[in-house]
């Protein structure tokens, strides 16, 4: 909980910094008792809209459903921008002022991707240049993706085979990005530096999401010379992680098998395999 008060303790600072014009925060409560969804409730502001699904969802379900609450609504405004916390990460101060910033003066930009980690600032927010495939997707952690409105509805969410809690563990994030890059026909840029804060990443996580990264990069290799590019620099990348005794083989192998055989499936268009409870 302390978590999840931090990160909407820093989007409220911005709202009274007036960093923002408006905003719409969506929180899924999975699993949660109505006794301690009310303590929640207590100790958010009233801008926080709460949502509960009786069972636990895996992390791009959550994440549909959230985004189906978000495009029914009446007021939604295809020109704002979209974003996807995790609930233990935060805004540095002046990062969302930033981000809104480049939306309302590049009416074109669809995606904006930055990285994460424990010690974010905006002060390079300013200087974010027009993105390549490659910059998109190695920047492209859910945390610090934010897309337009309207491409988020063109989209249809994340793909539901892949993340935590599904069968290829990671990867919803590399597939919504390649897919959205697709889509933003070049209209994305990318901003050095650290923009969202969030606990560094562990070594070991690299070895434990490879296979559904991998996955989402064999699905959409045939899209242009740089996805086949970005495919192989991530098959090279898991020899490295195998060389580096940080996978062992039989992971990379499996993870390769994996790839092939659920690669024909993640091209499909993600509505076709939505798995999301009504909350």
């Amino acid at each position: 909980m302390d978590d999840l008060l931090r990160l909407v303790g820093s989007i409220e600072s911005a709202l009274r910094q007036q960093e923002l014009d408006s905003l719409q925060h969506i929180i899924l409560l999975q699993g949660c008792s109505s006794a301690r969804r009310s303590q929640i409730e207590a100790q958010v502001p009233q801008w926080v809209r709460l949502l509960s699904t009786a069972r636990s969802l895996s992390s791009p379900a959550a994440r549909n459903a959230m985004l189906d609450h978000l495009l029914a609504d009446e007021g939604f405004n295809p020109d704002a921008f979209v974003g996807f916390p995790d609930d233990d990460c935060w805004y540095s101060p002046g990062a969302l002022a930033c981000i809104a910033r480049h939306f309302e003066t590049k009416p074109r930009l669809q995606l904006l991707v930055s990285r994460y980690g424990p010690s974010p600032s905006a002060a390079e927010c300013v200087t974010a240049r027009r993105a390549s495939l490659q910059q998109a997707l190695s920047r492209g952690a859910c945390a610090a993706i934010f897309v337009r409105a309207a491409l988020v509805a063109r989209l249809g969410g994340f793909h539901e085979l892949l993340g935590l809690g599904t069968k290829l563990s990671g990867g919803e994030d590399t597939e919504f990005v390649h897919r959205a890059f697709h889509y933003a026909k070049g209209e994305v840029a990318y901003v050095p530096g650290t923009l969202v804060g969030h606990a560094a990443a562990e070594p070991a996580k690299k070895a434990k999401y490879y296979e559904g990264g991998l996955a989402a990069l064999m699905a959409h290799s045939r899209s242009s010379s740089a996805a086949r590019v970005a495919l192989m620099r991530k098959i090279a990348v898991g020899g490295w992680l195998v060389l580096r005794h940080r996978m062992s083989a039989s992971q990379y192998l499996r993870a390769l098998r994996k790839a092939r055989e659920n690669a024909p499936v993640l091209r499909a268009e993600p509505s076709a395999a939505r798995m999301s409870e009504e909350v």
